[in-house]
């Protein structure tokens, strides 16, 4: 390809992905690891293949949502002649909103990208499972995506995680969010090992992969979204949750 029509391109691709604010009311749809959920929320920005809006429960990276909304035809990569446009989404990231947010029900800022009108196979078998982007949009398709290995899942028997955890025991406190996104359940526990990006715990809750907690520390002074990624019993007989970090990582371990 010339240098003259990778500019061309580059400059096409930046023009379809720049976002629009749009305040447009919007439908969110979830089936989670062991219940669905729907929730009423409005878009802060969009592009035809994404946008942005608030929610009060969180979403890991990689978790499909489904949104209904009257989106403006000119944002439309389908169905131009339907009152309502239906999408599937991906989503990419997840923040906090600041205290101050003019809508102190949404807790949390979520950034999706928009897939289609039809769910990857695996979604309907596997309400937990969670995907990544394999190809980028156009003028014609939407965003493409491929199944995601998880962290801390086993592969030939062996444990695979992104870095190592070190054995550090501290109180932390578990948060569980429910179908309304409240706080349903909370249990004291103490960590086994820790990492930038997740721990784990021994912890009597009925929890299943899938399910969010909020952990809360005050040694370190931080308190941090995670997604339960595997269950185990112990010889001891206990239940051993493995959690991973979606929204930050842990503060350096360095200082204990």
């Amino acid at each position: 390809m010339d240098q003259t029509k990778r500019q061309i391109e580059q400059r096409e691709t930046r023009r379809l992905l720049e976002r629009t604010l749009l305040s447009l009311p919007v439908s969110v749809h979830c089936r989670e690891s062991d219940y669905e959920w729907d929730e009423a929320s409005t878009f802060i920005d969009a592009t035809p293949f994404g946008a942005r809006f608030g929610i009060k429960r969180p979403l890991a990276p990689g978790r499909l949502v489904y949104l209904e909304m009257d989106m403006p035809r000119h944002l439309r990569c389908f169905d131009h002649n339907e009152q309502r446009y239906c999408t599937w989404a991906l989503v990419r990231h997840i923040r906090h909103f600041p205290a101050s947010s003019l809508d102190s029900s949404k807790q949390f800022e979520i950034g999706v990208a928009f897939i289609g009108k039809q769910p990857p196979v695996t979604a309907e078998t596997d309400p937990a499972a969670e995907y990544s982007i394999a190809s980028t949009p156009t003028e014609e398709r939407l965003w493409s995506v491929s199944d995601r290995n998880m962290p801390g899942e086993l592969e030939d028997g062996v444990e695979r995680r992104g870095e190592p955890r070190l054995s550090i025991i501290t109180d932390v406190i578990i948060e569980v969010y429910d179908a309304e996104g409240r706080v349903s359940a909370t249990e004291w526990v103490k960590t086994e090992n820790i990492s930038r990006r997740g721990m784990a715990v021994v912890s009597e809750l009925n929890l299943i992969r899938g399910r969010y907690v909020r952990l809360k520390s005050a040694e370190y002074n931080i308190a941090v979204i995670a997604a339960v990624r595997r269950l185990r019993r112990g010889v001891d007989g206990k239940k051993h949750l493995h959690l991973e970090f979606i929204d930050q990582d842990w503060p350096p371990l360095s200082k204990l």
